[in-house]
């Protein structure tokens, strides 16, 4: 069986530990990177099927998501933006970001999950 792998970017910590157990929890291997870390070389030196990434935690988070979606790995790559809005403005920027979907906080498991589920 194929697991899917997630990537996790979250400021707060302890928030991003959590999810990546519950994510287990559901059949899918959650790593943790912190803001601030080289996305783009993380995410080539590792086979990442999805990017959750807190978009206000990592800073310019929507010029990072337009930096991967345009590098090679990108290309395969679901990108999910998170933050703590769900106003049609935020989900309309975080597609021309060129994100895959957007999620607001509080997480919605089984939202998230239907997310997830759908292929790469």
């Amino acid at each position: 069986m194929i697991t899917s792998r997630v990537l996790i970017v979250e400021g707060d910590a302890e928030a991003a530990v959590m999810l990546a157990l519950l994510l287990s929890k559901h059949g899918l291997e959650a790593e943790v990177s912190q803001p601030g870390e080289d996305l783009v070389s993380r995410l080539s030196q590792d086979e990442f099927d999805f990017l959750l990434l807190e978009v206000r935690s990592a800073g310019a988070g929507r010029d990072l998501a337009q930096t991967i979606r345009r590098s090679s790995v990108g290309r395969r790559v679901k990108m999910i933006s998170v933050s703590d809005s769900d106003r049609d403005a935020e989900h309309a920027q975080s597609s021309a970001a060129g994100f895959d979907a957007h999620i607001a906080k509080p997480l919605d498991m089984s939202k998230l999950m239907r997310v997830l589920s759908r292929p790469t």
